[in-house]
């Protein structure tokens, strides 16, 4: 399991993965803005944000109705503009394709989307057959590998998790890596 929900417990390492994000995007195609996936890449983007100078938009759970501003965002949007999906990792792609969903029933422009972390179950292919470009910092066989390395996790563990990844297909071939 990886977990990158901790990352906000932690500022230096939020903005080591800004600056990681920064450089990953930079193979992604024009954006006007970003957004991250509710709820692990909404700290994300911010912090992305930030270290980029890039607006950032934020999409609720849930639409809302009454004061403030209604509908599925949080802040405003401007109809035509490209996002820049941004979100922790990807397993498989169903909530980045629904985020997309939403993003372009409201006029927004989706190409690519950008991880920390791609597990290599699938979800790359997933945006690929669907039309988008998936750029990842890691693959999970990589951050496994040097985890594995150094001794954060013993042999057992590795090859477990090898055994795991072997039995969900293997490394996907469609992610572009730093």
């Amino acid at each position: 399991y990886v977990d990158l929900r901790v990352l906000p417990r932690f500022p230096e390492v939020m903005k080591r993965a800004a600056r990681a994000y920064a450089q990953v995007a930079q193979s992604a195609g024009h954006y006007d803005v970003v957004m991250g996936i509710p709820e692990a890449g909404n700290p994300l983007a911010t912090a992305f944000s930030l270290e980029t100078g890039t607006p950032q938009i934020y999409l609720r759970k849930e639409e809302k109705t009454g004061h403030g501003i209604a509908g599925n965002f949080m802040t405003p949007i401007i109809e035509g503009e490209t996002v820049l999906l941004i979100d922790d990792l990807v397993t498989q792609a169903d909530s980045k394709l629904e985020a997309i969903g939403t993003l372009e029933s409201s006029g927004l422009v989706v190409h690519d989307v950008v991880v920390l972390v791609d597990r290599e179950q699938g979800g790359a292919k997933q945006l690929a057959d669907a039309g988008y470009r998936l750029h990842a910092a890691l693959s999970f066989s990589k951050l496994l590998d040097y985890y594995h390395r150094t001794g954060r996790i013993d042999e057992a563990k590795y090859q477990k998790a090898k055994d795991y990844m072997a039995v969900q297909g293997g490394p996907c071939a469609n992610t572009k890596r730093i």
